[in-house]
């Protein structure tokens, strides 16, 4: 996946805990940050592919899914748990095979370009094939940012 972060408002964003001296990695309640932005023409023709990539201390890179463009307040918004350095970010992720898919072409060009859907390759979505039970999981799992840890697997998977 591409990411084109050139000339877009980076943030970073640390705690340090008094007692310990030691930067948090991560903050009991949700931070909401609002960054200011300005986007170009071409991408002022499809906000959905704007969202904030955050890199943790770790260098970790996570697409924030419930990021977005507000274009009244021209700003970019997003919420999260996690500390790091918060990138504003354009990837305009799109597929020869959902042209033609008017009911759902922003929706999935909105999943992939926020890394929750992933392709069969670069040019090619495959809407019509079926999803695996992981990757419905997966998918899941990234849409709304949740933490898990994995102990075992379904019975029927190996």
């Amino acid at each position: 996946m591409k990411i084109n972060i050139r000339n877009r408002p980076v943030i970073n964003v640390e705690i340090i805990d008094n007692h310990s001296k030691k930067q948090l990695d991560i903050v009991s309640e949700e931070i909401t940050l609002s960054i200011p932005y300005r986007p170009n023409l071409d991408e002022l023709k499809k906000t959905h592919n704007i969202s904030v990539l955050l890199i943790d201390n770790n260098g970790s890179m996570t697409f924030l899914p419930n990021s977005y463009f507000d274009k009244k307040r021209m700003l970019v918004v997003c919420s999260s748990k996690k500390l790091g350095t918060f990138v504003v970010s354009y990837n305009n992720q799109t597929f020869e095979d959902i042209k033609d898919l008017n009911w759902a072409n922003i929706q999935i060009e909105t999943l992939a370009s926020r890394g929750i859907v992933t392709s069969k390759n670069e040019l090619m979505f495959s809407p019509n094939d079926f999803i695996k039970r992981s990757e419905f999981v997966s998918m899941i799992v990234k849409a709304f940012n949740f933490e898990a840890k994995f102990y075992s697997n379904f019975a029927d998977v190996d």
